[in-house]
């Protein structure tokens, strides 16, 4: 297995960083935000019976968007890196479509083709190596699903957001369109379309056959 560099989601350090994080950061959530994310589910059509995993899931942000479009039939896998983040989530929300699952995008514990959305909100410029992470990606989205990428800011934003920061997350970037084009296709995604306006930034893909 390659080495895990430093400054990304995967390695110690960041998980600890973002435990540390998790009892105030739903009080970090910037004005706007949920208006934001509520017009990134309105170009995503939920399928009512869906198989979500929200990867990054952090203390559950998109739950209350996801769970008004599932019926019964459909369930959320919330994943993260931080089980601080996981235990706030479950603390605030308890509905039997859910589960909650501690791993790493590079190594997810789940059966090939299990999903049919898979999100990543707000966690993308974390993941170390990126391609190898859209590739597991694709191996558990099923055939027709989609992956979705988003933020409630433009890429520009988010890049300059995490330089500013600095320290663990102070190199974690959202890539150019074509590098993030060919990754995607790379991970059996196809048909992707990226959206980076100042409000929001929308990636969505595809699964091929």
């Amino acid at each position: 297995m390659a080495q895990v560099p430093d400054h990304h989601i995967g390695s110690l350090e960041l998980r600890d960083f973002f435990e540390r994080l998790a009892d105030k950061w739903d009080s970090l959530t910037a004005p706007g935000t949920m208006e934001s994310i509520e017009g990134i589910f309105a170009r995503l059509e939920i399928d009512p019976a869906g198989r979500v995993l929200d990867i990054g899931s952090g203390t559950g942000i998109l739950l209350p968007f996801l769970l008004q479009r599932l019926d019964d039939g459909g369930s959320v896998v919330e994943m993260d890196i931080a089980g601080g983040m996981l235990k706030k989530c479950r603390e605030r929300v308890s509905d039997r479509r859910i589960a909650f699952v501690q791993g790493d995008v590079r190594r997810l514990p789940f059966r090939a083709g299990a999903f049919n959305l898979v999100l990543c909100h707000n966690t993308f410029p974390h993941f170390t190596d990126q391609p190898e992470s859209l590739r597991e990606m694709g191996r558990v989205t099923a055939a027709g699903g989609r992956l979705v990428i988003s933020h409630t800011m433009s890429r520009e934003a988010v890049n300059s957001f995490h330089h500013n920061l600095g320290g663990e997350v102070g190199h974690d970037t959202l890539p150019e369109d074509d590098v993030l084009v060919n990754w995607l296709e790379e991970g059996g995604f196809r048909y992707p379309s990226i959206e980076n306006v100042p409000d929001r930034y929308l990636a969505v893909a595809w699964k091929g056959e």
